[in-house]
């Protein structure tokens, strides 16, 4: 039986490897978007840079009946380096030759931190009933069904109990 992977180890790590080594050499976040662009044409696949910095890339669906994918991460060429993993991780399912719905991969510009990309997402990028993971690197880990939330989710597990009796009495 044939494995099936999310990602190309060896796409991923040439990916990663060549954004770490050239991190040091940005100097702005139009040159880390470039970066993105140049290594996404390379594999062949549909991609824009809108007015605000975002880059979305889309993979078509192989099967159109299972809801899009839409997997989310900020750009900042301060923290190219740190972020080496998100990033490689986000082009790497966006590009990847896996089958089922649709992927689309949303690159948001976090230019000086100022959050313009995702202050200014169109929502269209977004279809209706897609699942949206925003993938983060840091040292908390922590799952949000709720992107772009401003706070942790509550989680409640409905219950019932019943009244407790007593079929035995016990004599001292």
């Amino acid at each position: 039986m044939a494995k099936t992977r999310l990602v190309d180890k060896v796409n991923y790590t040439s990916f990663r490897d060549q954004l770490v080594s050239k991190s040091s050499s940005f100097k702005s976040n139009s040159d880390l978007q470039k970066f993105i662009e140049s290594e996404t044409a390379k594999d062949k696949v549909l991609f824009i840079t809108d007015e605000y910095g975002n880059i979305i890339i889309t993979r078509t669906a192989s099967d159109v009946t299972a809801p899009a994918t839409v997997v989310v991460a900020d750009y900042n060429y301060k923290t190219a380096k740190t972020d080496a993993d998100t990033l490689a991780t986000l082009h790497e399912v966006s590009t990847s030759k896996t089958t089922g719905g649709s992927v689309i991969a949303i690159f948001l510009n976090n230019n000086n931190n100022e959050h313009s990309g995702v202050k200014n997402i169109n929502s269209t990028y977004i279809p209706a009933n897609s699942n949206v993971v925003y993938v983060s690197s840091g040292k908390k880990l922590y799952i949000s069904n709720n992107s772009f939330a401003s706070g942790m989710s509550d989680v409640l597990i409905p219950y019932t109990t019943e009244a407790r009796t007593q079929k035995y009495r016990y004599k001292d």
